[in-house]
């Protein structure tokens, strides 16, 4: 197991196109983690605790100026030799003149999963999911999850506003000891997806 508290300053810089025109978004990040997690692509125990800041404005050479601040917190509990709990939140936030490429959004492969990644979009997103997962033998496995994630134009909505929700089950096959290939399928409100790619959901 390790501990580690690492801050880190990087430059972000973005292209998209919006209507027919184009928005160039360009910035300063930072960010603080906290990891006690024992084996980083495929955790047993451990947390991981992460802050960022992200500021954008024509200074920097973007075209717009907004701010974007997310948490993230992960926490993994083994239970016993085959079996562990995996729990995840999630929340981005924004303000400012944001584009519309970059507000916050709910769905992708790794969380919210049942959702395409885009399909809901707003200045504020929180989502949080639970996954059981259980080996079989060492080669085969199986996952289920449940989360839901909600949306918001102002942060103070977000516990007013519907909940959407998210659940699945996965098949998981280990090519190598700590290396596996997820096969899973989420459902969500109206909507569902098929994800395969090498490595945890989170």
């Amino acid at each position: 197991m390790h501990a580690a508290r690492i801050q880190h300053k990087q430059k972000h810089t973005i292209t998209d196109e919006r209507a027919g025109e184009s928005v160039f978004s360009s910035g300063f990040a930072t960010s603080l983690r906290y990891d006690t997690r024992d084996f980083i692509p495929n955790p047993r125990h451990g947390v991981l605790a992460q802050l960022g800041y992200a500021h954008f404005s024509p200074d920097t050479g973007s075209d717009s100026r907004f701010e974007r601040y997310e948490a993230q917190l992960r926490s993994y509990f083994a239970l016993g030799n085959m079996r562990e709990l995996a729990w995840e939140t999630n929340g981005a936030f924004t303000q400012g003149n944001v584009p519309w490429n970059q507000l916050p959004s709910l769905g992708n492969s790794h969380r919210m999963r049942g959702y395409y990644e885009g399909r809901y979009r707003d200045r504020n997103t929180l989502s949080t999911q639970l996954e059981y997962r259980q080996k079989l033998n060492w080669r085969h496995g199986y996952v289920l999850w449940a989360g839901a994630g909600t949306m918001a134009s102002r942060w103070h909505g977000l516990t007013r506003n519907p909940w959407l929700p998210t659940v699945g089950t996965g098949y998981r096959f280990t090519f190598k000891p700590g290396f596996n290939v997820r096969l899973d399928y989420g459902l969500g409100k109206n909507s569902s997806g098929f994800y395969f790619q090498a490595g945890e959901a989170f």
